[in-house]
């Protein structure tokens, strides 16, 4: 298992361009991830709700990178400038 979250954690940071200082931080978001998939060995449960007996919610899951585009006015740009 620790050399799956270690590559998963490794291919989040590539995919957003982070440096390695924040390695610590995608592997605790990956192992908290890994076990919020049901599983067809727990009847169809997760790891989380066979433990604790409840059910829990994914509300609070943020998109760990996102696109960030800088407006440029009209005024500042013209027709033939890069997009």
């Amino acid at each position: 298992m620790n050399r799956t979250l270690m590559e998963k954690a490794r291919s989040m940071l590539n995919g957003v361009v982070l440096g390695q200082e924040f390695w610590a931080e995608a592997v605790d978001i990956m192992c908290y991830l890994v076990n919020k998939p049901a599983s067809s060995a727990l009847d169809d449960k997760t790891p989380h709700e066979v433990w604790t007996s409840k059910k829990h919610s994914l509300k609070h899951l943020r998109v760990f990178h996102g696109n960030a585009f800088v407006h440029v006015s009209k005024e500042n740009r013209s027709k033939l400038d890069k997009c």
